[in-house]
């Protein structure tokens, strides 16, 4: 069971890989249109205005990227026990002992 996680763990994290990279690809060229765009634009603008093109633009390239992240698949009847699942109580709301 364990290879079997393991397994779907690789599998649904490169799906999830390759999704990411798609996003990144089209975050990047949809900015490097916009770029240019306001590339052009600044050529008519005062020193103060390209000052804060130029400042969003450095702010936009500091924000984080997003990373693929582990796609967590586990089965429950071998991964939760007594030590990792929530409590459980009866309908009579005393504790089950499971």
């Amino acid at each position: 069971m364990r290879s079997f996680e393991s397994r779907m763990n690789k599998a649904e994290y490169s799906k999830a890989m390759r999704q990411t990279e798609r996003l990144h690809e089209a975050r990047e060229l949809r900015e490097k249109e916009q770029r240019s765009r306001l590339r052009d634009v600044m050529r008519g603008m005062s020193e103060y205005g390209k000052a804060v093109a130029r400042a969003a633009m450095s702010r936009n390239d500091a924000k984080p990227i997003q990373r693929t992240q582990d796609a967590g698949f586990h089965s429950q009847v071998y991964s939760d026990n007594r030590s990792n699942r929530e409590t459980s109580y009866g309908s009579d709301g005393r504790r089950r002992r499971d």
